[in-house]
């Protein structure tokens, strides 16, 4: 049963960073999409999906090490959150279209 517990609060605690991942990334997002550049809104979502990609490459390399598994799962949150970053970057774009 502790042990039940323990993966419980795990998967709870890696959930939350995901969130926190994605609401940052979307506020990032927001403030940019303020400036007067239409484009400039897309940098974070660029940056997070190619860092993400750098993570997953690193983590496919090594899978079967401790080190891989982490880096997959680093992959999964910024390229999870760089996603959710590229389309609401896509729908502030279309509600600012006049």
């Amino acid at each position: 049963m502790k042990e039940l517990f323990e993966i419980l609060v795990k998967k709870r605690t890696s959930v939350l960073i995901v969130l926190l991942a994605i609401f940052v990334a979307m506020v990032v997002t927001y403030s940019l999409s303020r400036l007067k550049n239409r484009f400039i809104k897309f940098i974070p979502a660029f940056i997070l999906i190619i860092v993400g990609t750098v993570f997953l490459a690193d983590g496919w390399t090594n899978i079967l090490t401790a080190r891989g598994i982490n880096s997959l799962y680093y992959a999964m949150i910024i390229g999870t959150s760089g996603v959710v970053s590229l389309f609401f970057a896509l729908i502030l774009m279309n509600f600012k279209r006049k």
